[in-house]
């Protein structure tokens, strides 16, 4: 049982850190890039190892690209506005990122 109060702006702060899915519901933020998804592997490259329920620093989230934009973030010297233009960075939900995740990285 929950028995500390929080303030509105700490509730609009959680809220702020949540997307409302279509299909999981609310769930925090995840990046992806344009070209990953649950059809067609592409690779998948993430900034740092995740894993579902894994804990996030407040600054952290998870983000992740295909092989071809990480082949474009290399040639570029890393993340910059023609590698971000390459990339077209998407916002999907945790769940919608651990699926795509796992359809990419499994044989």
């Amino acid at each position: 049982m929950l028995t500390d109060q929080i303030s509105k702006e700490e509730v609009e702060k959680i809220e702020n850190e949540l997307i409302d899915c279509g299909i999981h519901g609310k769930l925090r933020k995840a990046f992806i890039c344009q070209h990953l998804n649950n059809q067609t592997k592409t690779g998948f490259e993430e900034a740092f190892e995740t894993y579902r329920g894994m804990e996030l620093d407040e600054e952290d989230d998870f983000q992740a690209w295909c092989s071809e934009c990480e082949k474009e973030r290399l040639k570029t010297d890393g993340w910059n506005d023609e590698s971000m233009e390459f990339a077209n960075i998407k916002l999907v939900c945790e769940n919608c990122y651990f699926e795509i995740k796992e359809f990419n990285l499994n044989e």
